[in-house]
């Protein structure tokens, strides 16, 4: 499934799912729904949900809090931010 990795981001076979994927990373702050990366990934809700849970065994919206929470950890660990600031 997966066929490279570019600038810290893996890339899937599944081009709808792999620009769903670019846009959470572009934009990891904007309040994203699935029917956004939906439409982002040019699926259903359903068909996105199902298709993106079957190639990274995570919802949607989980990995987007996954991932803004790894981006929260390396704020804190490499910055002088507070937790306060962070969040």
């Amino acid at each position: 499934m997966l066929f490279s990795e570019r600038d810290g981001l893996v890339r899937f076979a599944d081009e709808r799912i792999s620009r769903a994927l670019q846009t959470i990373h572009a934009a990891p702050d904007w309040p994203w729904t699935v029917a956004d990366l939906a439409c982002v990934a040019g699926l259903s809700r359903t068909a996105f949900s199902n298709r993106f849970h079957e190639l990274l065994d995570h919802t949607p919206l989980s990995y987007l809090t996954d991932w803004r929470m790894q981006l929260a950890r390396r704020l804190l660990i490499d910055s002088d931010l507070s937790i306060i600031d962070v969040a």
